[in-house]
């Protein structure tokens, strides 16, 4: 991966340096460009009039760091610390995503009218699922195999898709119809934004604990993070 590439080197590319220093400047130009645009503006910006919107984007900013960042550090811990085949670490988080669709039907179908319920429910379970996957590491150190953490994948993945299967539509509840268009990519964009971040700043955590508290308290340690972020 690139994190890892890049962890390897004692400065960062030039590239990554220039893409970084230009990232914020790039976003002051798009803010004053849409302002222009009035009513033909990609971003309505009525939408961050409504607090349940605005609310809704840190939160689907956050849970994505979380839930995205910690993906990617499992499947690394795995190979990278622990030594699994790619393979052999593609089929231990299958029982992850597994969990999700599982989780995804049943919010599907009982989300409509208890939806915030059903989102309680699933970060509940997810933040149980976190810590069985920490007390799974702890206890089972570098002799982990899949099978270790195949019920504590599930249970993570079944929360992940309690939770996230009705967030769109309690975060698009106060917008108008001439609006959503605008809200859905805003929220879809929070979420990808958060997925880079989570997957750079967790990864970033780990690579710098690896050397100091070895693959299963790095890997432990990134998790607390990430269960802080849920």
């Amino acid at each position: 991966t690139e994190i890892y590439t890049l962890s390897l080197h004692d400065a960062l590319p030039i590239w990554t340096v220039a893409c970084l220093a230009l990232s914020l400047p790039g976003l002051l130009v798009f803010i004053v460009y849409e302002g222009k645009r009035g009513q033909s503006a990609l971003v309505e910006r009525s939408l961050f009039a409504k607090p349940v919107f605005i609310a809704g984007l840190v939160a689907g900013l956050a849970l994505s760091a979380g839930l995205v960042g910690l993906t990617f550090v499992v499947g690394v811990h795995l190979q990278v610390g622990l030594g699994f085949t790619p393979l052999r670490a593609g089929l231990a988080l299958a029982l992850w995503a597994l969990g999700i669709a599982a989780g995804s039907v049943l919010a599907g179908k009982y989300g409509a009218r208890r939806g915030r319920r059903v989102l309680r429910l699933g970060l509940l379970v997810m933040v149980a699922g976190l810590a069985a996957q920490i007390v799974t590491l702890h206890q089972a150190g570098t002799g982990l195999t899949g099978w270790d953490l195949a019920p504590a994948l599930l249970v993570t993945g079944v929360g992940t898709g309690l939770a996230v299967t009705p967030f769109f539509d309690l975060v698009l509840a106060d917008v108008g119809k001439h609006e959503l268009g605008s809200a859905s990519g805003t929220v879809n964009a929070a979420q990808q934004l958060g997925g880079a971040i989570g997957v750079a700043g967790l990864a970033t955590v780990y690579f710098a604990l690896l050397a100091r508290h070895g693959a299963t308290g790095a890997a432990e340690r990134v998790m607390l993070l990430a269960l802080g972020l849920l």
